[in-house]
């Protein structure tokens, strides 16, 4: 496992809805949800914006951790 031992910034969770998406052939979801990083000690004013881009089966939420499409089961259980 990776150890950071630098100052940590924060990330936050926004929703983004996106026209270009609205009404998609695919009919997929046109409201997004987007996590954003900002580093320790700003406040996200005035900094460059970097895109993380993913392939079209992820999402960038799975580089924060989070994971679709995975079975959940309860430690201990059986079935």
């Amino acid at each position: 496992m990776r150890r950071f031992f630098g100052s940590r910034g924060s990330i936050s969770r926004v929703t983004i809805e996106s026209q270009a998406l609205k009404n998609n052939m695919l009919d997929d979801s046109w409201v997004r949800a987007v996590d954003v990083y900002v580093p320790a000690g700003h406040d996200g004013q005035g900094l460059p914006l970097l895109v993380d881009l993913v392939g079209f089966t992820s999402s960038g939420l799975s580089h924060t951790n989070w994971v679709g499409f995975r079975e959940t089961c309860r430690s201990g259980s059986t079935g």
